[in-house]
Protein backbone atom coordinates (compact mmCIF):
# COMPACT_ATOMS: atom_id res chain seq x y z
CA UNK A 1 0.00 0.00 0.00
CA UNK A 2 1.32 3.68 -0.63
CA UNK A 3 1.62 5.34 2.53
CA UNK A 4 2.72 8.73 0.83
CA UNK A 5 0.26 11.55 0.66
CA UNK A 6 -1.88 12.68 -2.41
CA UNK A 7 0.38 15.37 -3.28
CA UNK A 8 3.30 13.17 -3.23
CA UNK A 9 1.50 10.57 -5.85
CA UNK A 10 0.80 13.15 -8.07
CA UNK A 11 4.08 14.86 -7.75
CA UNK A 12 5.55 11.16 -8.48
CA UNK A 13 3.16 10.14 -11.38
CA UNK A 14 4.20 13.08 -13.99
CA UNK A 15 7.54 12.43 -14.32
CA UNK A 16 6.63 8.58 -14.26
CA UNK A 17 4.41 8.78 -17.02
CA UNK A 18 6.74 11.47 -19.01
CA UNK A 19 9.34 8.62 -18.60
CA UNK A 20 6.93 5.77 -20.04
CA UNK A 21 5.87 8.06 -22.96
CA UNK A 22 2.12 7.91 -21.67
CA UNK A 23 2.17 11.78 -20.70
CA UNK A 24 0.82 13.31 -23.57
CA UNK A 25 -0.97 17.01 -22.72
CA UNK A 26 -4.58 15.96 -21.82
CA UNK A 27 -3.30 13.73 -19.32
CA UNK A 28 -1.05 16.40 -17.54
CA UNK A 29 -3.75 18.49 -17.77
CA UNK A 30 -5.45 16.46 -15.35
CA UNK A 31 -2.84 15.98 -13.19
CA UNK A 32 -2.19 19.55 -13.02
CA UNK A 33 -6.44 19.49 -12.28
CA UNK A 34 -6.28 17.19 -9.44
CA UNK A 35 -2.94 18.71 -7.73
CA UNK A 36 -5.12 21.81 -7.46
CA UNK A 37 -7.74 20.13 -5.74
CA UNK A 38 -5.51 18.66 -3.57
CA UNK A 39 -4.47 22.01 -2.82
CA UNK A 40 -7.95 23.29 -1.97
CA UNK A 41 -8.50 20.27 0.26
CA UNK A 42 -5.01 20.72 2.40
CA UNK A 43 -6.09 24.41 2.85
CA UNK A 44 -6.35 25.96 6.37
CA UNK A 45 -9.74 25.98 7.98
CA UNK A 46 -12.66 27.47 6.97
CA UNK A 47 -13.76 31.25 5.97
CA UNK A 48 -15.18 33.02 9.15
CA UNK A 49 -18.57 34.21 8.82
CA UNK A 50 -18.80 38.02 10.35
CA UNK A 51 -21.73 40.14 9.97
CA UNK A 52 -21.53 42.65 7.19
CA UNK A 53 -21.51 46.06 9.55
CA UNK A 54 -19.39 48.50 9.09
CA UNK A 55 -18.11 49.26 5.51
CA UNK A 56 -18.64 46.39 3.72
CA UNK A 57 -16.58 46.07 0.33
CA UNK A 58 -17.07 42.67 -2.21
CA UNK A 59 -13.26 41.00 -2.15
CA UNK A 60 -12.77 37.56 -3.83
CA UNK A 61 -13.06 34.16 -1.87
CA UNK A 62 -9.60 33.87 -0.03
CA UNK A 63 -9.89 30.08 -0.24
CA UNK A 64 -9.64 30.51 -4.37
CA UNK A 65 -7.02 29.18 -7.23
CA UNK A 66 -7.85 30.21 -10.43
CA UNK A 67 -6.97 27.65 -13.30
CA UNK A 68 -6.73 27.94 -17.15
CA UNK A 69 -7.24 24.62 -18.50
CA UNK A 70 -7.05 23.42 -22.48
CA UNK A 71 -8.17 19.68 -22.54
CA UNK A 72 -10.45 19.11 -19.96
CA UNK A 73 -13.31 17.63 -22.49
CA UNK A 74 -10.41 14.69 -22.32
CA UNK A 75 -11.49 14.08 -18.76
CA UNK A 76 -14.26 15.51 -17.48
CA UNK A 77 -17.89 14.16 -17.67
CA UNK A 78 -19.94 15.60 -21.29
CA UNK A 79 -21.78 18.02 -19.14
CA UNK A 80 -18.59 19.37 -17.32
CA UNK A 81 -16.47 19.30 -20.63
CA UNK A 82 -15.53 23.07 -21.22
CA UNK A 83 -12.18 24.38 -21.60
CA UNK A 84 -11.39 27.32 -20.00
CA UNK A 85 -10.60 29.40 -16.60
CA UNK A 86 -11.84 27.13 -13.54
CA UNK A 87 -11.85 28.43 -10.27
CA UNK A 88 -11.78 26.12 -7.14
CA UNK A 89 -12.52 27.35 -3.89
CA UNK A 90 -14.15 26.51 -0.58
CA UNK A 91 -17.55 28.05 0.12
CA UNK A 92 -18.30 29.66 3.78
CA UNK A 93 -19.87 25.99 5.58
CA UNK A 94 -16.54 24.61 3.69
CA UNK A 95 -17.69 22.12 1.08
CA UNK A 96 -15.35 22.79 -1.77
CA UNK A 97 -16.68 23.48 -5.19
CA UNK A 98 -15.44 24.23 -8.95
CA UNK A 99 -16.76 26.26 -11.01
CA UNK A 100 -16.04 26.90 -14.77
CA UNK A 101 -15.67 31.19 -15.21
CA UNK A 102 -16.21 33.67 -18.28
CA UNK A 103 -13.76 35.91 -18.68
CA UNK A 104 -16.11 38.82 -17.19
CA UNK A 105 -16.17 36.62 -14.02
CA UNK A 106 -12.40 36.23 -14.10
CA UNK A 107 -11.59 39.83 -14.65
CA UNK A 108 -14.31 40.42 -11.71
CA UNK A 109 -12.34 38.09 -9.58
CA UNK A 110 -9.03 39.78 -10.33
CA UNK A 111 -10.44 43.04 -9.71
CA UNK A 112 -11.66 42.18 -6.60
CA UNK A 113 -8.13 41.04 -5.19
CA UNK A 114 -8.03 43.98 -3.16
CA UNK A 115 -11.50 44.89 -1.50
CA UNK A 116 -13.40 47.73 -3.70
CA UNK A 117 -16.95 48.37 -3.63
CA UNK A 118 -19.64 47.26 -5.77
CA UNK A 119 -20.65 50.89 -7.70
CA UNK A 120 -16.50 50.71 -8.14
CA UNK A 121 -15.63 47.48 -9.40
CA UNK A 122 -18.96 48.08 -12.08
CA UNK A 123 -17.13 51.41 -13.07
CA UNK A 124 -13.94 50.06 -13.36
CA UNK A 125 -15.37 47.43 -15.57
CA UNK A 126 -17.81 49.35 -17.53
CA UNK A 127 -15.43 52.18 -18.17
CA UNK A 128 -17.67 53.36 -21.41
CA UNK A 129 -19.87 53.20 -19.27
CA UNK A 130 -23.13 51.69 -21.38
CA UNK A 131 -25.95 51.07 -18.87
CA UNK A 132 -27.05 47.57 -20.20
CA UNK A 133 -23.81 46.43 -19.97
CA UNK A 134 -23.48 48.11 -15.97
CA UNK A 135 -26.38 46.16 -15.23
CA UNK A 136 -24.80 43.10 -17.19
CA UNK A 137 -21.94 42.99 -14.44
CA UNK A 138 -24.15 43.59 -11.57
CA UNK A 139 -26.10 40.96 -12.34
CA UNK A 140 -22.68 38.27 -12.82
CA UNK A 141 -21.51 40.05 -9.46
CA UNK A 142 -24.64 39.06 -7.79
CA UNK A 143 -24.71 35.57 -8.77
CA UNK A 144 -20.63 35.28 -7.59
CA UNK A 145 -22.28 36.60 -4.15
CA UNK A 146 -24.46 33.72 -3.95
CA UNK A 147 -22.09 31.32 -4.90
CA UNK A 148 -19.40 32.51 -2.77
CA UNK A 149 -17.01 33.31 -5.37
CA UNK A 150 -17.02 37.08 -3.79
CA UNK A 151 -17.61 37.84 -0.13
CA UNK A 152 -18.12 41.02 1.71
CA UNK A 153 -14.67 42.57 3.32
CA UNK A 154 -15.93 43.90 6.58
CA UNK A 155 -12.74 46.41 7.64
CA UNK A 156 -12.58 49.01 10.87
CA UNK A 157 -10.21 51.75 10.17
CA UNK A 158 -7.13 50.49 12.01
CA UNK A 159 -7.24 47.00 10.16
CA UNK A 160 -5.69 48.06 6.92
CA UNK A 161 -2.67 45.91 7.17
CA UNK A 162 -4.47 42.69 7.84
CA UNK A 163 -5.82 40.23 5.83
CA UNK A 164 -9.42 40.72 5.38
CA UNK A 165 -12.25 39.43 7.11
CA UNK A 166 -15.00 37.98 5.17
CA UNK A 167 -18.75 37.63 5.25
CA UNK A 168 -21.02 36.14 2.72
CA UNK A 169 -23.66 37.82 4.19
Amino acid sequence: MYAGTIEQFIDFLGPFLRKSTELDETVAEMLRWEKTKNKLRTLGPRLAIIPANGTALLVRNPSLIIERFKRTPGFLAAEESASGIFAFYRRSDGTTTISALGELAALILEIALNPISEDDLVTVISAAGDEGARADIRLVVKKMRESHLLARSVRSSGERDRPPAVSTT
